[in-house]
């Protein structure tokens, strides 16, 4: 025996099992729920409609016999019949019996006071006086005291001040001894060493070593391959000396190595080609100061040009 519903976006009927003649509705609601897994999200209810009659279920005590074609809708639940926090079937009472450190004495106030006074008075609870029972949640209730709201202390930022404690540790240079905003390293941009292997890193004294980083340890370390490119592209050998070019391959402008030669035509003088160009455009010839000669005028100096390059090359 079952009954047959669908929701409104659906084609065909889902098929749910009753145990009897009839379901209530507030079974049934539950059944679809857990059938479908529509426990998550957003607080909703179930409109339940027959689809023969179009007539819409709203006691939930309602009895529905088996083999009805039912028109299931998801709705909004009004606000009005959500549980409140302080309806939740457990008074105030309920909910502080539940914790066992609460537990000094339920049936007396006044004993429960006087075990409590008696507790403060005795921190050793072998020679406290009283039952076992009460002996029992004296010490459970005294075993979360370290751990109470009032002993509680925020540490952040400028509320870090006084004696720093010996567990405390820099997360910055993760060293102890004090506080972050006091850390030695605060001038410094210092990068992380996460995710080189340590095989990769080499360490150093200080931070002042360049590309110096630091590991989760505290310690100042540098890349290997950096020291093997310094060493591969000669960082910090004194540069060699260079005899200085011909003079019939230095620029008159720039006085350096000739780059892609042009001759002007006004003097045959040779000048380099980006050099000469941006010259005339607001002067006459350097060497003759003929103002009759453009840009457009000069002449490559295939000569000059491999000149240039074979001293580039052989120096």
């Amino acid at each position: 025996m079952s009954v047959h519903y669908k929701f409104k976006s659906a084609v065909e009927y889902d098929t749910l099992p009753v145990d009897g003649v009839n379901i209530s509705l507030v079974d049934l609601k539950e059944a679809i729920i857990q059938q479908k897994r529509l426990g998550r999200g957003q607080p909703f209810d179930l409109q339940i409609t027959n689809a023969e009659t179009n007539e819409v279920y709203t006691d939930e005590k309602t009895l529905i016999p088996k083999n009805s074609s039912l028109i299931v809708a998801r709705v909004p639940i009004d606000p009005s019949l959500l549980k409140k926090p302080w309806e939740n079937g457990r008074d105030s009472t309920a909910l502080l019996l539940s914790n066992p450190a609460n537990l000094m004495n339920t049936e007396d106030a006044a004993e429960a006071a006087e075990i409590d006074r008696k507790m403060k008075e005795h921190t050793d609870l072998t020679k406290m006086t009283g039952t076992e029972e009460d002996k029992i949640n004296a010490m459970m209730a005294q075993s979360t005291l370290n751990f109470h709201p009032s002993k509680y202390v925020k540490l952040r930022n400028s509320n870090m001040a006084g004696k720093v404690p010996k567990e405390y540790k820099c997360y910055k240079c993760h060293q102890n001894g004090h506080w972050v905003h006091n850390c030695p390293l605060n001038n410094q941009d210092l990068r992380k060493s996460t995710g080189i292997p340590s095989m990769f890193l080499m360490e150093v004294k200080d931070a002042n070593v360049p590309g110096a980083m630091i590991t989760a340890q505290g310690k100042f370390v540098i890349s290997l391959l950096q020291v093997d490119m310094e060493k591969h592209h000669g960082k910090g050998q004194a540069p060699v000396d260079r005899p200085s070019p011909p003079i019939e391959l230095v620029c008159g402008i720039c006085k350096e190595l000739l780059r892609d030669a042009v001759l002007i035509p006004c003097c045959a003088a040779a000048y380099c080609d980006e050099c000469i160009r941006n010259y005339l455009l607001n002067h006459a010839c350097p060497s003759c100061e003929d103002e009759s000669i453009g840009p457009e005028m000069l002449i490559p100096n295939r000569f000059l040009r491999c000149k240039c390059k074979e001293y580039d090359i052989n120096g």
